[in-house]
């Protein structure tokens, strides 16, 4: 269980004792409270918060505190309080609330007896500017790599540290969700080994992870094939938020309605590792939107469906891809265009094409630049030429 007698923070002036703060699952004021559930991913605030819902195993009542830390959207994360109408906690309605925040969480599958630090600048806007959360206690340091297993026959209620159908978990996401909420990766690489299988339901990491080393989410590098992302809506892989960082090795990626298949969003990167396939996608195959946004990728891979886009950077969002050879099959459409990059974006290719593709070669608008790296018009794949407008280049 958590001391509270040792709990402080540092508000910007001087340390504030947050025990003032704390108790019963009920609004905090100030620095710190105490929420009696957290998330562990995304949810619909208004349906989710309710009484008698259900979250990180805890049945909800009205009144009760959470702490909703895992949104796609991060300007969505926050404190709040349970209800017929979900709202805001009375003690953080602004912004400048949040930053320097330590909320203890009390009970929870994944969540209970941690600390959480909202380590977001002040100056934002609640509403419209991300909220980060950082876990602070409750953590074990990783001396040595670590492998945690997904399988079809696993279970999230199982610990993820045995290739068995009792020790593996269900969902690539609960995966995330541990190495988030409970690991101290202490410079350590960390993998989330996926077995051969189609997958429905994507990922997503939202917040960094915590201590330094890598986290890499691998299926079969031999036959990427044998594990399919598949989703219908939602992003294959998402990575959001400033310092978030994931490897991707070995898995094909595809979506249906309106997903993309790779998806880095501001200040958080992927990378794209060896042996990784991208199928038909109903949005982009590869998306770095939003400023610090970066995909990088210098190991070899296969273009295998269609896509409106594979290369697609936005707003101040950047792509790179060096140093390895990209094999087209079947010659892919691109309805939009192969490489796409507006608004003061940046793609950066140094690739070997092998194979065809139809539609436009590359799209360039609002200053974005997209460097072929001396490649000329014709580089990047596709039967149509290339357009730039409004200040963007093309070299």
């Amino acid at each position: 269980m958590i001391d509270e007698a040792a709990l402080y923070v540092f508000d910007g002036n001087d340390w504030l004792d947050t025990n003032l703060h704390l108790g019963g699952g009920g609004v905090g004021s100030g620095p710190g409270a105490t929420a009696r559930a957290a998330t562990t991913g995304n949810i619909t605030i208004a349906t989710a918060l309710n009484n008698g819902d259900t979250l990180d195993g805890v049945t909800l009542a009205d009144g009760d505190l959470v702490l909703v830390k895992n949104q796609s959207t991060a300007a969505e994360n926050g404190v709040y309080v349970v209800g017929a109408s979900p709202a805001r906690a009375p003690a953080f309605t602004a912004f400048d609330d949040h930053p320097g925040a330590l909320i203890s969480v009390q009970e929870g599958t994944v969540n209970a007896d941690t600390l959480w630090l909202c380590v977001s600048n002040r100056g934002g806007s609640l509403g419209s500017s991300a909220l980060s959360f950082a876990g602070r206690a409750g953590r074990e340091k990783l001396v040595a790599s670590r492998t945690y297993y997904v399988r079809s026959d696993g279970s999230d209620g199982n610990d993820g540290l045995a290739n068995t159908a009792g020790g593996a978990f269900l969902t690539i996401q609960k995966a995330i969700d541990v190495i988030l909420g409970t690991l101290d990766l202490g410079g350590q690489i960390v993998v989330i080994q996926v077995a051969d299988g189609t997958w429905t339901a994507g990922m997503t990491m939202s917040s960094p992870q915590v201590g330094a080393g890598s986290v890499i989410l691998r299926g079969n590098t031999g036959t990427p094939g044998n594990v399919i992302i598949s989703t219908t809506s939602a992003n294959c892989v998402l990575v959001t938020n400033y310092g978030a960082r994931l490897s991707v090795e070995g898995i094909e990626f595809r979506t249906t309605t309106s997903g993309r298949g790779v998806f880095a969003s501001n200040g958080s990167f992927i990378n794209i590792g060896s042996g990784c396939r991208f199928g038909a996608c109903a949005s982009e195959h590869i998306l770095a939107n939003g400023p610090g946004a970066v995909v990088e990728a210098f190991a070899s891979y296969t273009i295998a469906g269609n896509a409106p886009v594979h290369f697609s950077a936005g707003a101040g969002g950047r792509i790179s891809a060096f140093f390895n050879t990209i094999t087209l099959s079947g010659t892919p459409a691109f309805a939009g265009a192969f490489a796409r990059a507006n608004n003061l974006s940046q793609i950066e290719c140094g690739s070997t094409f092998s194979g065809a593709a139809t539609g436009k070669r590359y799209e360039a608008t609002l200053n974005a630049v997209i460097n072929s790296n001396g490649g000329g018009a014709n580089f990047f794949p596709g039967n149509a030429a290339g357009t730039t407008a409004t200040g963007a280049q093309y070299a």
